[in-house]
């Protein structure tokens, strides 16, 4: 490689012009960028997968990425995209890496570099979303490139991910990422926009209700304290809850409760001795607080915390609703139902949500528990039967089309619910009003069956 760069770099400097010039120099430096990479690679493989670069090694990166740079190659060509590849693994520490790929983005991506890579537990994010997601780790992350990206940009390169990329199970990880830029940003109100979305599916998740938490920590410390409270109690180990229970500490003091702060701490510190770690420097901050008392008796603290996050999922839903609801039909996955509410709206039930854990049957009567904004079910359970408007009962012989499907007076009845022998049967039919998208109006559909 030595003879290569001595050749291709006097020649590219002396034809700066020249695109075969300038293709021969960036190739060498690709080289030598790739053999950095391949000590990282190699050291990542002992050191549980970290791949960080040292001093050295960012040094020689950024010297390679300053000459790739000079080149001004136009964007659009295979460059750009072969170094977001070699080094998708720790994008995110490398900033002259990030701000380079980020300036030629609008044209950065071919359609396969936007399509998730298939994986034997399932999808793996599509080179497009990987860097997003390192962009935004490296603007949180590095002052420098917060200098020269703004957070509009980085919303802008969010925006056109989820336009152009096709993943579907990481999706959701932009939301994720983009909220917590926007909190960075002190832009509050339009992070809860992104995070809420991505709590209501995740509520068991202790990170979810973290960066809520975080979008009211300087606005409204009392709501914060709510639910970083939640975010401890899901959390499960404390290895997870420690970002919480740091931040809940001088939260809790400046609401009067100093002893329960500092069992916040306390908690901490004893996960940091108990895993055998160093302190960090922010936690050996609160330790030295004149407030902080080591003698607290920490078993007070759980039935604290659950108090504390009793009025959580108000913040995530707002105001509650209840309403009676008839199962239309089970998911052919088996993971939920649909309810039906009336003949303009059904709305989506997970299974995880059914109180009694198991699914219904068409035709049974359920209580949901919705958001009153936007209808999201939160809860929803079995209850006796109540008069609901597009919602009766008829009876009367069935007549089974040669198509499968049958009619009882002006009901129409799916084949699922048939069986061959009710042909020609006295039968009673649970039925709804719903719109048939073939006919383009609205008719009565059964939703359940029974001979009489």
């Amino acid at each position: 490689m030595a003879e290569a760069w001595s050749l291709a770099r006097p020649s590219a400097e002396a034809n700066p012009q020249d695109p075969y010039a300038k293709s021969a120099l960036f190739w060498v430096c690709y080289d030598y960028l790739k053999e950095v990479q391949n000590g990282i690679k190699e050291r990542a493989k002992r050191n549980n997968g970290d791949h960080s670069s040292n001093p050295s090694e960012l040094q020689r990166v950024n010297s390679f990425l300053d000459w790739i740079a000079w080149l001004n190659i136009p964007s659009g060509g295979i460059e750009y995209r072969s170094l977001i590849r070699q080094f998708r693994k720790n994008l995110e520490y490398l900033p002259k890496l990030i701000l380079l790929s980020a300036s030629q983005f609008t044209d950065l991506f071919e359609d396969k570099d936007k399509e998730p890579y298939e994986a034997p537990k399932g999808e793996s994010p599509s080179l497009m979303l990987t860097f997003a997601r390192k962009t935004a780790k490296a603007w949180r992350g590095d002052e420098n490139v917060r200098q020269q990206l703004t957070i509009d940009q980085i919303c802008e390169i969010f925006a056109k991910t989820r336009r152009e990329a096709k993943d579907k199970q990481n999706r959701i990880w932009l939301d994720y990422d983009e909220a917590k830029c926007l909190i960075f940003a002190k832009r509050f109100a339009q992070a809860r926009d992104y995070i809420l979305p991505v709590l209501r599916k995740k509520q068991g998740n202790s990170w979810a209700w973290h960066v809520l938490a975080m979008t009211f920590y300087e606005e409204d410390p009392a709501v914060a304290i709510v639910l970083l409270s939640k975010a401890i109690c899901v959390s499960g180990e404390d290895s997870f809850a420690l970002p919480m229970l740091k931040e809940i500490a001088p939260l809790l003091v400046k609401q009067e409760f100093v002893d329960e702060g500092s069992m916040c701490v306390k908690r901490a510190t004893d996960c940091y001795i108990s895993n055998g770690w160093k302190i960090k420097p922010d936690l050996e901050r609160l330790i030295n607080e004149p407030w902080y008392n080591k003698g607290v008796d920490l078993s007070f603290l759980p039935t604290f915390l659950q108090e504390q996050a009793a009025t959580a999922p108000n913040y995530l839903f707002g105001e509650l609703t209840s309403q009676v609801a008839i199962v239309e039909f089970i998911h052919a996955s088996g993971k939920g139902f649909h309810a039906y509410l009336s003949k303009e709206k059904s709305v989506p039930v997970r299974r995880g949500i059914v109180k009694s854990g198991k699914l219904p049957s068409p035709g049974d009567y359920v209580r949901l528990t919705m958001s009153a904004e936007d209808k999201t079910v939160i809860a929803a359970e079995s209850c006796d039967s109540e008069d609901l408007d597009k919602v009766g009962r008829a009876q009367g012989t069935l007549k089974i089309t040669d198509k499968g499907f049958g009619f009882v007076d002006r009901t129409f009845v799916p084949s699922s619910l048939i069986q061959d022998e009710m042909h020609g049967k006295s039968v009673s039919v649970l039925w709804v009003v719903s719109f048939d998208k073939k006919k383009k109006k609205f008719g009565r559909k059964a939703l359940k069956i029974d001979v009489l």
